[in-house]
């Protein structure tokens, strides 16, 4: 195949940055706060708006491509973060109140980002499991490293327009490289003849996991928001540990993928999402607690151990209904991503009116409705496959 090196890579290496720009707003969000004199309600919006214009990319992005193609489309779509990310660094004062519009645009592209990199690799691997998951590897590695690079910038004296001004610079090597790829390639052929695969009905098993999504992914998109900022209103860390300890995370994220890619041939995924989900638990409270910042540290570490594998094994253990059936898919995904815009917007309301460190104590709703719901999952699974 002519290119497929080419492409591959030029998608691995733009994932890579999609993965450091996506941690690093989570990781300015006090400087967002402090620079343009937001209130906690407003930053939730902002976190809100993105990730809802991540949803809205599912049915923005397919119609924008129908009509452009696929070049011109990933061009148009994706220069809108580069662009963002500069406008806010130049006015952004002067834009507060178009703010949430601007990231809700911005969300559309990285929406965008996400389904041409999983096509494109879908595509083209002959092993699509391991390709799918060395995607997803490789952007918690930029995501990794986003928060590092971040206090280095600081620690330079760097200040927030700049640090802006440096997001816009990497956001537009991630919009050059999906730009230059040539997306005239031939879908990898297989050996095997691909069976034709029905989806089961909808059920409430089916159900159970949409709704246990809905709740994991408001509690995942609180910590990758909110959490410097409540880390840093905590006043027992300081500004260099707690972003190291954002960063550390997402290491673990990437051991906690390796490992449950280990462990899933030998144990089911209503099993792997209840045992992690009784980890989450444990730390969460554990975090809520803390008063002291190894205790932080440390719990933090193992949260995101257990963070690593949820979302991608409850999409899993909906395959029966969701393979071949992009409507069943589009019902799993909107109901884990209105969650994801929901719970962060709540913590900002609740944060205004008490406090930041009061209003995380919200996510215990998350997690109350997680554990009902990874359990009916699992109680169901064992039913259907007795």
């Amino acid at each position: 195949m002519k290119n497929y090196k080419k492409t591959t890579n030029l998608v691995f290496f733009g994932f890579f940055f999609s993965g450091f720009f996506v941690l690093a707003i989570g990781t300015i969000m006090p400087d967002f706060i402090n620079s343009f004199g937001l209130s906690f309600t407003e930053a939730g919006a902002i976190l809100s708006m993105f990730a809802l214009g991540n949803l809205l990319s599912n049915f923005v992005y397919p119609l924008i491509n129908l009509k452009l193609g696929d070049r011109l489309s990933a061009t148009i779509t994706i220069a809108t973060i580069p662009l963002g990310f500069f406008l806010i660094g130049l006015v952004g004062d002067k834009l507060q109140m178009i703010l949430p519009l601007m990231f809700l645009i911005m969300g559309i592209g990285r929406g965008a980002i996400s389904i041409i990199s999983n096509i494109v690799i879908n595509d083209l691997s002959e092993n699509k499991t391991k390709s799918i998951n060395l995607l997803h590897t490789i952007w918690a590695l930029g995501a990794f490293l986003s928060a590092f690079v971040i206090l280095i910038l600081k620690k330079l004296s760097f200040n927030f327009n700049a640090i802006l001004y440096f997001l816009t610079f990497v956001t537009a090597i991630m919009w050059a490289s999906y730009s230059i790829i040539d997306y005239d390639y031939e879908i990898t052929a297989h050996s095997e003849v691909e069976k034709e695969i029905t989806s089961k009905p909808l059920d409430i098993y089916f159900y159970s996991i949409s709704i246990f999504m809905f709740f994991y992914l408001g509690l995942e998109n609180t910590v990758n928001g909110w959490l410097m900022t409540y880390l840093q209103n905590m006043n027992i860390i300081s500004d260099t540990l707690s972003s190291s300890i954002v960063s550390l995370t997402w290491l673990m994220i990437m051991m906690g993928r390796i490992f449950t890619a280990y462990i899933s041939d030998k144990v089911d995924g209503t099993k792997i999402v209840m045992i992690y989900v009784l980890g989450i638990s444990a730390m969460v409270v554990s975090l809520l607690f803390a008063s002291n910042q190894w205790v932080v540290f440390t719990t933090m570490l193992v949260l995101g151990f257990f963070l690593s594998a949820v979302y991608p094994t409850s999409i899993s253990n909906a395959s029966d209904y969701v393979v071949g059936n992009q409507k069943n898919m589009a019902i799993l995904l909107t109901s884990a991503a209105v969650g994801g815009m929901i719970t962060p917007q709540i913590i900002g309301i609740v944060a205004d009116k008490t406090s930041i460190l009061f209003a995380m104590n919200v996510i215990i709703i998350n997690i109350i409705f997680m554990l009902i719901f990874a359990y009916v999952s699992r109680k169901l699974f064992k039913k259907m496959n007795v």
